[in-house]
């Protein structure tokens, strides 16, 4: 009983300590700010039925498109009174769900270590502080502006790619964990299962370009017991609810925007796209690759000269497989998806995360069977973690700020509240009509400040208290903010 409180509070400890460090790094090093149109618009509408809709534009995006505009009222009316700025609570707000997210992600990554190699808790959390670091270290090459796994174009990526891959990771990780199989049957008697069906549906619902990070291992489970398939009602249902979804994806108004046809979709170019992701040469890379020989290498060298297989050689075996297959299904389905939107997605970090990630357990459940198998080698962990823990965090290569046009985050706030000061001085003059200024952007529509960005910003502040009443705005580009602010 004593073992396990300790291993609890071990376990506690190292979440809680990532959590706050995430939130630190989302909130002010690498703040996720509202800056342009799509923030702005993404803050202040919600979707007005929380359920898939037939034709609508997109049709599936139910928890991106309920998730973020729920972080303006909790910003507006229990962060703002504490903090007495309104945009620096949508940041915390923002930047607290993604870093529990991350948090409940490194969890579940160390209860499936856990449990599948039956590792000391220091061990894990090690291996676990290796996996997080990873995904910060895998694409640095140059002294600035390096990308990182968790960074996003703006803050509306954050919630419409980010987070949705984080929850079908999670919920692939517990099912892991729980070890919950085919034959599971959902009965709905337990909160338990009421929580679940929640999650999944979530899950499914989130993002057509996501989906399949979870989905791609309920489809690999499904095929690996074929032969009982008629026991496999959970994950059979799931397949089905996703294929529904899928339907309603690719008859919605985005897709039938996206212009490519069948026999048109550039395949071959998106799949090499995805290829120079992989095999750029950059040190992070290089050096990912490096653990995974070493990782990969020993665990091959161990499992061959074991004579008698038990059950934890066959699980490492199996899980390889499957994790490997799920890989390769994602590569085919992100690359047709992809080719379909015009291939134009398929190197942005917030869509390969799902791929990395299947990557990423791969080479650590190598590692956690090579530690499981020889003990004795775990005392080169700490020295391991320290070498990959120390060229993440080297101040010579600076990360990527995730801001659109890669407007400095303190210019982007400091416009922000000038948008917010703007309006707010024309209604205490009584004015319900009024002209915003914003940066002059582009020749098409003024991004990243669109001509029809005004209801949004009305809708926004009157929404959340900011004003007491909407505002008929007019939005006008003025290339003195430009100057003001040092955006060109």
């Amino acid at each position: 009983m004593l073992e396990n409180r300790k291993k609890l509070l071990g376990e506690a400890a190292f979440v809680l300590l990532v959590f706050f460090v995430m939130l630190a790094f989302f909130s002010e090093v690498h703040p996720m700010v509202m800056y342009d149109g799509d923030d702005w618009n993404g803050l202040s509408k919600q979707r007005n039925i929380a359920f898939p809709k037939w034709h609508d534009h997109n049709p599936i995006k139910v928890l991106p498109e309920s998730l973020m505009p729920l972080a303006a009222p909790i910003a507006a009316y229990v962060v703002l009174p504490f903090l007495g700025d309104f945009l620096t609570s949508v940041t915390l707000v923002s930047a607290g769900i993604l870093s529990a997210l991350i948090s409940l992600y490194l969890y579940l990554f160390l209860k499936v270590m856990e449990k599948r190699f039956a590792l000391e808790t220091w061990a894990a959390c090690l291996l676990g502080l290796m996996f997080l670091s990873f995904h910060f270290l895998i694409f640095k090459h140059g002294e600035y502006g390096n990308p990182y796994l968790f960074e996003a174009m703006n803050l509306t990526c954050y919630y419409h790619y980010t987070i949705p891959a984080l929850w079908n990771i999670c919920i692939l990780l517990y099912f892991l964990w729980k070890g919950i199989p085919g034959t599971r049957r959902i009965e709905g008697r337990k909160w338990q299962d009421c929580l679940l069906v929640f999650l999944l549906y979530l899950g499914i619902c989130s993002s057509v370009l996501h989906s399949i990070i979870f989905m791609a291992y309920i489809c690999i489970e499904f095929l690996w017991n074929l032969g009982k398939w008629r026991e496999q009602r959970l994950l059979s249902g799931l397949l089905a609810v996703w294929a529904v979804t899928l339907l309603f994806e690719g008859l919605g108004g985005r897709a039938g925007q996206m212009g490519q046809s069948l026999l048109d979709m550039p395949v071959a170019q998106t799949f090499l796209s995805l290829s120079h992701v992989l095999f750029q040469n950059n040190k992070g890379i290089w050096i990912a690759l490096v653990f995974a020989v070493i990782f990969v290498g020993c665990s091959i060298f161990i499992y061959r000269r074991r004579r008698e297989k038990d059950a934890v050689d066959v699980l490492y075996v199996e899980g390889q497989k499957k994790f490997l297959a799920c890989a390769l299904l994602w590569t085919v389905y992100e690359v047709l998806v992809c080719a379909r939107a015009g291939g134009g997605y398929i190197d942005l970090p917030e869509v390969t995360i799902g791929l990395f990630f299947y990557l990423f357990f791969l080479m650590f459940s190598a590692a956690a069977y090579v530690f499981h198998r020889k003990p004795g080698a775990s005392v080169v962990l700490p020295i391991l973690a320290f070498i990959v823990v120390c060229r993440t965090i080297s101040a010579q290569q600076s990360l990527l700020d995730s801001t659109m046009g890669r407007v400095p985050p303190a210019i982007c706030a400091e416009v922000s509240r000038d948008i917010i000061r703007q309006v707010q001085a024309a209604e205490k003059a009584g004015m319900r009509k009024m002209e915003l200024h914003v940066p002059k952007g582009d020749d098409h529509d003024n991004w990243p400040h669109p001509n029809y960005m005004g209801p949004a910003v009305s809708r926004l502040l009157y929404g959340q208290g900011l004003i007491p009443y909407p505002m008929e705005i007019t939005i006008v580009p003025d290339s003195a903010m430009n100057q003001k602010y040092g955006i060109r």
